[in-house]
C-alpha cells in the first residue's frame, strides 16, 4: 500500500448530548428539601443536586455537524409550558435506578403534551440521523443509581414544577463523576 492509498484519520470531535427539562434552583431545593430521607437511605450512588433533570431525549455521540442539525431542528419547535406534579417514587430494578415519578394526572395540565412534544423531538431527531429511542416517554427525575432495592414506606410531598423550557445538554464524564453543562436553552414561545 502506498502512502497515497493509506487511508486518512481524520479526528472527529464528539458530545455527549441529550435534550431536558432543566429545573431552576428553587424546584432541586424543594426536591432534595423533600427527599432527604429517602437519599439517605443508603444503598444506592445519589445523583448531585445539580444533576436533577427531566430527559426528554438521549442523544448519544454527536458530532458538530449533526449537532447544528438537531439545534435547528429545535428552533422550529413549540415548547408548550408544562405543570408537572412529582408525587411518587419508582424504582427499576434492572437498571437499578430510583427515580421521582408523577402519575398520571400530576404530570401534565395538558394530559398529552408532553408526550406529544417528545415524540415530536425524536421524530426531528431521526431526520438528522439521531438513532433515538422509541420505548414510550415516561417522565421521571433519576435520583440515585446501583440502588439494591426501594426504599419502603416512604412518603413523599408533592413537588410542583412549572417546565417553561428545554435544554440541550452536554454530559461529560470527569474522575469524579458526570457533570452536566446546558449549552442551549429553548424558552416557551406562547
Amino acid at each position: 500500500m502506498t502512502a497515497s492509498s493509506t487511508p486518512r484519520v481524520t479526528n472527529v470531535t464528539t458530545r455527549r448530548l441529550f435534550f431536558a427539562l432543566w429545573p431552576d434552583d428553587d424546584t432541586r431545593q424543594l426536591i432534595r428539601n423533600n427527599l432527604k430521607k429517602v437519599i439517605q437511605h443508603g444503598g444506592g450512588k445519589r445523583v448531585p443536586e445539580e444533576n436533577l433533570h427531566l430527559t426528554l431525549s438521549y442523544l448519544g455521540s454527536v458530532d458538530e455537524a449533526t449537532q447544528r442539525c438537531i439545534e435547528q431542528f429545535a428552533d422550529t419547535l413549540d415548547f408548550e409550558s408544562c405543570f408537572l406534579e412529582f408525587d411518587s417514587l419508582g424504582y427499576w430494578p434492572r437498571p437499578k435506578i430510583l427515580y421521582l415519578g408523577c402519575s398520571d394526572k400530576g404530570c401534565s395540565n395538558k394530559p398529552d403534551a408532553l408526550s406529544k412534544f417528545v415524540y415530536e423531538l425524536n421524530k426531528g431527531l431521526k431526520e438528522c440521523g439521531i438513532d433515538v429511542d422509541d420505548r414510550s416517554f415516561t417522565p421521571h427525575i433519576t435520583l440515585m443509581r446501583k440502588v439494591n432495592k426501594s426504599p419502603q414506606d416512604t412518603e413523599i410531598k408533592k413537588i410542583p414544577w412549572r417546565a417553561d423550557h428545554f435544554v440541550l445538554v452536554e454530559s461529560k464524564t470527569l474522575p469524579q463523576g458526570a457533570q452536566y453543562q446546558v449549552i442551549k436553552t429553548w424558552p416557551h414561545i406562547k
